[in-house]
């Protein structure tokens, strides 16, 4: 009788095992990469919005011409005359500039409106720094925003804020 060259049972049932095995690790790496990447397009994306925040509030603030306290928030008037308001919440920042309405989901954990280093704490006082504090990720981010004014700004607002104009005429 002639004699033919086969696995036995038990060596298939090895097989089938290790390949089991290899099959279960590389889903097991799959899905913790997959959840990896997920979890970096979330923080990317909040990422993004703060930047956004970011350049938008400097951009304002190197352009203002005033910068008065809200409530809630800070109002900027830039040298076009053009209102861009901005509304600091713990779930987000409001932006509102030419009737357009924008939304950062950025956590604002602490913001705090100064003038010569005095923190405003009503609405329509003059604002020169701003502090702003945000989560990401759960790590704080502070930010700190600077406007200089010139004699002349300081003047004019005075002059807004009194009702007088108390410019000398020649």
């Amino acid at each position: 009788m002639r004699q033919v060259k086969a696995f036995t049972i038990i060596e298939l049932l090895v097989a089938m095992v290790i390949g089991a095995l290899v099959t279960g690790f590389a889903y097991y790496g799959y899905d913790v990469a997959w959840k990896l990447f997920q979890q970096y397009r979330k923080n990317e994306k909040v990422i993004n919005q703060l930047g956004q925040l970011r350049v938008a509030l400097e951009s304002d603030f190197l352009h203002a011409r005033s910068i008065d306290t809200r409530e809630n928030g800070i109002r900027i008037v830039t040298q076009e005359g053009r209102l861009a308001d901005y509304a600091f919440y713990s779930t987000g920042v409001v932006y509102v500039s030419n009737n357009v309405t924008d939304s950062f989901k950025v956590a604002v954990t602490y913001y705090e409106p100064r003038y010569n280093a005095v923190k405003c704490q009503l609405p329509g006082l003059l604002v020169d720094e701003l502090y702003l504090e945000t989560e990401i990720t759960g790590e704080q981010e502070k930010y700190h925003f600077l406007k200089r004014y010139s004699a002349a700004e300081h003047m004019l607002k005075e002059e807004e804020i009194n009702g007088t104009d108390q410019s000398v005429k020649l």
